[in-house]
């Protein structure tokens, strides 16, 4: 699952806005694992990574909640891990790119 967010960089973006600067900063990307098994979760984390190829980590977090499958039945462990992450830029958009 791929969320978009706004960046969090709200000061950055103020400065910009009063510099007279109309383009808004690039949204990040998020990432959400969930499963009950930590060993799952490390394997999807390294299987996307190394899908993804080049990418700047911005945030992660780390949840632990309990869960229950049936009513009644106890409850286990549901671990959620959520990746903030920009791709790179291409040349083309980066501020004073020009053309050799």
């Amino acid at each position: 699952m791929i969320c978009m967010a706004a960046s969090p960089d709200f000061d950055r973006l103020d400065s910009q806005l009063a510099e007279g600067d109309e383009q808004m900063p690039r949204p990040l990307k998020i990432k959400i694992f969930m499963d009950t098994r930590t060993s799952v979760i490390e394997e999807q984390i390294n299987a996307w990574l190394e899908n993804l190829g080049a990418a700047s980590i911005i945030k992660t977090e780390t949840v632990v909640s309990a869960v229950t499958e049936k009513p009644g039945a106890g409850g286990g462990p549901c671990i959620v891990v959520t990746v903030w992450y920009e791709l790179p830029t291409p040349d083309e958009q980066r501020p004073g790119f020009r053309l050799a």
